[in-house]
């Protein structure tokens, strides 16, 4: 692995060589007298994360973003960056911290709007101050200047015209948002399908920095703010002349950036031999599922009508294994970033269609697109994916404990090179090793994870299964819910298990969606793997716990509810299998949410003569739970219909314990000290029930009188 000559930590790295001379030692010898310290539940929750990268004008550089959470300050803030491609000089800040644009009720920062300038000197790019979102254009050395001050939120922006202007659009004024908000207020809301009836407020329901706003339901998955209008578009002089541009410098590139929501329709142009690539469906479109969660192969279709499917495995897959298609017209071979079963372990191939030839130019070891792990930016995953620039492509890599960097892939020869390294004090300490597992359940349906085991074991550990999604720079699996590295150091085996979600392809003899098919197989695939690391006596099977999130927390709610494998449990946000569920997120008749019960195969609980709620819904089944569950809920995203449960466990004098977390949205991002919170409740309770013993009173790292976050 080959490095920049400097970048961020260096300043840290030069003062640990004067502290060892103040001392009267060599650095050497100090180091070795000192073992690397573990990382600290405050340096995972703090680690930086990279998103957003853009490439200059003349190809010579890259900006991108790095999110800097703060406990001190319970905030995430990020700043702009810049470095050459070619790795000669470190990378310098481009303007000054800055306060992100948050998706609202999922807590997720958008990924970065920005745009270079002609001449490379500048980036202008959105983010949200003193309680606005406008258009800024910073530079080297801090400079900022806001280039928009409109009385509306900016949405988006292009600079045209060789840069004389800045076109942006934006919504409804902000007085016009407050006006429409006190109406609402004063003359009542009419419940439709837009009103989020989980738990939200129905007005001042999300704060943008300090100003109150209304949310309101856009899609099944979408919440934005509401009274927006329709988006106009406005313009503002940046300068009378264009500057000087520079010269492009780098072959131009096409990519396919995975599949999109109507699957296959993507495609690149090969102007050289004719014809396009695109992604062959290898599915007829689920009638409940649509294409997107189809499977795909590479495929390059001529002129003459002809197709030559990609043979190699990393050509295929179901639609998120396929992340990134590139090609190059300065050649013809054809660049793919694939993720096999779901792994969160990326590789980089190539695949010549003329030749046939196909090569691996980096292993399948880690994520080289950001990954998911960090939960804090919707710029992670398919969307982001890599950026080519001349003969090299530009990657966010990260791995269970490998932090996101910023490097530089040779597509000659694979040599990966770090451009830019955020994290450079982890890079010091030592954490617990994972090791990929891989395994197949009775049904023969494939699954991965990655497994930690504490470092002295006389009898078998207890092991904690942390789920959904293992991508990138682990903090607990998907939703920072219980740090597999804490429990690691507190005595406990991890597994992080990845989610095969193939299996909701799965249907019955009559091609109907099977109820909650998809959890099921979750199960399964627990069970399986407890059994192997069981047997071989890695692990005690009478102390295994789970810990859930989003689609996992169903999960865990129907794993204690319908098998006697966890001996204790954490769910991070509220589970839609109770029938309670259903009649807050799905009131009305055309709501959006009732795809999800569509997708799940769960009928109405009011028109239900099959009983099918009574068999697989958990608080249903509340009476055979005797699992130990902590429920760690945001109370943004909709706590309301996880209190049936709760209630029935609590009637039946069941070990039970309920977190609410003020503002807190789905991914729990914003706030820094929720994130520590949750990671440090989930493994005292860990510890209690499956070490049976507790840690002491809690170190409190967040400043007294932090109740909220701004944002």
């Amino acid at each position: 692995m080959k490095q920049a000559s400097g970048f961020f930590g260096c300043a840290q790295t030069m003062a640990t060589a004067i502290s060892a001379v103040l001392l009267g030692l060599p650095a050497a010898a100090l180091a070795a007298r000192a073992p690397a310290p573990h990382p600290s539940l405050s340096d995972i929750v703090q680690s930086k994360s990279i998103d957003s990268l853009i490439l200059s004008p003349d190809g010579k550089k890259i900006a991108f973003r790095v999110l800097e959470p703060s406990l001190e300050q319970n905030l995430v803030l990020f700043r702009w960056y810049s470095v050459p491609v070619n790795g000669s000089e470190p990378a310098t800040p481009l303007g000054g911290a800055m306060e992100p644009v948050w998706l609202p009720v999922y807590d997720l920062a958008q990924a970065g709007v920005g745009q270079w300038s002609e001449d490379g000197r500048y980036l202008f790019v959105l983010a949200q101050q003193s309680s606005q979102v406008q258009v800024y254009r910073i530079g080297s050395r801090g400079s900022s200047k806001q280039i928009t001050r409109d009385p509306a939120d900016i949405i988006d922006f292009k600079v045209v015209q060789g840069g004389r202007w800045l076109d942006y659009r934006t919504g409804n004024t902000r007085a016009h948002l407050s006006k429409e908000q006190g109406e609402a207020e004063l003359n009542g809301i009419k419940m439709d399908r837009t009103v989020p009836a989980e738990g939200l407020r129905l007005t001042r329901s999300y704060r943008i920095g300090e100003r109150e706003v209304t949310v309101r339901r856009e899609s099944p998955a979408r919440i934005g703010v509401a009274f927006l209008g329709q988006p106009q578009t406005k313009r503002v002089r940046l300068r009378r002349s264009p500057p000087a541009p520079m010269i492009p410098n780098v072959a131009s590139f096409q990519q396919i950036g995975g599949v999109g929501p109507d699957g296959s329709d993507q495609s690149i142009a090969l102007p050289e031999r004719g014809g396009n690539v695109f992604l062959q469906s290898l599915d007829p479109p689920d009638p409940v599922l649509g294409q997107r969660y189809g499977r795909y192969r590479v495929a390059v279709r001529y002129e003459n009508g002809d197709i030559r499917p990609c043979p190699a495995e990393f050509c295929s897959g179901d639609a998120s294994a396929i992340r990134q298609v590139l090609y190059r017209t300065a050649g013809d071979e054809l660049f793919i970033l694939h993720e096999k079963d779901y792994s969160g372990r990326t590789g980089l191939f190539s695949w010549n269609p003329h030749t046939g030839s196909v090569r691996t130019l980096v292993d399948p070891t880690g994520s080289l697109d950001g990954g998911t792990g960090d939960g804090i930016s919707t710029s992670s995953g398919p969307s982001s994916g890599c950026l080519p620039s001349g003969t090299a492509i530009i990657c966010v890599q990260a791995g269970p404990t490998l932090p996101p960097r910023l490097v530089s892939i040779d597509l000659r020869s694979g040599d990966v090179t770090t451009l830019a390294d955020p994290n450079p004090e982890l890079a010091r300490m030592e954490f617990a090793r994972g090791r990929f597992l891989e395994w197949r359940d009775q049904q023969n349906r494939p699954a991965n994870g990655i497994l930690f085991l504490p470092p002295s074991r006389g009898t078998p550990p207890p092991l904690v299964l942390t789920t959904y999604r293992c991508r990138g720079f682990l903090k607990g699996g998907t939703g920072f819910l219980a740090p597999e590295q804490i429990l690691v150091q507190r005595g406990m085996a991890v597994l992080c298990v990845n989610n095969n979600n193939g299996t909701q392809r799965e249907r019955d003899k009559k091609g109907q969606v099977i109820p909650l098919a998809q959890h099921k197989a979750a199960v399964d695939s627990y069970r399986t793997v407890i059994d192997l690391l069981a047997g071989n006596g890695t692990v005690d099977r009478s102390r295994v716990g789970i810990a859930g999130h989003s689609y996992s927390s169903m999960v865990t709610a129907y794993a204690i509810s319908h098998s006697d494998l966890f001996a204790a449990a954490v769910m991070g946000t509220w589970s839609t299998i109770d029938p309670l569920a259903y009649y807050l997120t799905a009131p009305t008749a055309d709501s959006w949410r009732k795809l999800t019960f569509d997708v799940m195969g769960l009928p109405s609980p009011t028109s239900d003569p099959a009983g099918i709620w009574r068999d697989v819904a958990p608080s249903l089944n509340a009476d055979k739970i005797k699992t130990p569950l902590l429920m760690q809920l945001p109370e943004s995203d909709g706590w309301l219909p996880t209190m049936e449960l709760f209630t029935r466990l609590e009637d039946l004098q069941k070990p039970v314990e309920m977190w609410i977390y003020p503002f807190g949205g789905h991914s729990g991002g914003k706030s820094p000290c929720q994130q520590y919170l949750r990671g440090e409740r989930s493994a005292e309770w860990f510890s209690r029930w499956l070490l049976k013993k507790t840690d002491g009173d809690r170190v409190m790292v967040c400043p007294r009188g932090v109740t909220g976050q701004r944002g």
